[in-house]
């Protein structure tokens, strides 16, 4: 328990380092061509950055028993200006009640062009913590390391946003999140 804790910050030094490298990319001149292209094509994310804290309070399993539905999930989200994806980490308490973390990028499609109201989200990346008799319940799973592609669907309202996050067919999760000043 003590390692994984001590491990956490580690992966998100290295993982917020590796996410700063796409942001560098806005400055190529190929995608600079395609944010200054006729109104109605394709556009890249606002000039701010954003960062969010994101927590879940509750999982609804779909097959009841002995499961974890407080995950005690928290996590960060950033998107850096200019980027058309985003990054997160967060660590939570699985099913099995097991330390986990999962670090991913995402992306959000909004219904409305303003960035608020109703959106969509998908994520994918790496998930530890499913160990044991338990490793079979991510997929490609090394020495409790998978692979995880999460959808969802939210709201965002000024700085706050809740989510509906489907969990594979095993569960449904609820998380809230906060915008931080910038």
């Amino acid at each position: 328990m003590l390692v994984f804790l001590l491990r956490i910050p580690i992966w998100l030094i290295g993982f917020f380092l590796l996410a700063c490298a796409p942001a560098g990319l806005a400055q190529d001149s190929v995608l600079q061509s395609l944010q200054s292209g006729p109104a109605g094509d394709f556009q890249f994310a606002p000039d701010k950055s954003r960062l969010t804290l994101q927590i879940s309070p509750y999982v609804y399993h779909v097959h009841h028993g002995v499961h974890n539905d407080e995950p005690r999930m928290i996590g960060l989200e950033w998107e850096p200006a200019g980027s058309w994806l985003e990054y997160g980490a967060t660590y939570f308490r699985n099913s099995f009640y097991q330390d986990s973390a999962y670090v991913y990028v995402g992306k959000r499609w909004f219904a409305a062009d303003n960035e608020q109201g109703a959106f969509a989200n998908v994520s994918g990346g790496l998930m530890y913590g499913y160990r044991g008799e338990n490793a079979d319940k991510v997929p490609f799973n090394h020495h409790g390391v998978g692979l995880a592609i999460i959808p969802a669907v939210g709201y965002q309202y000024r700085s706050f946003n809740t989510q509906l996050v489907f969990l594979g067919t095993a569960a449904l999760m609820i998380t809230f999140g906060f915008d931080l000043p910038r």
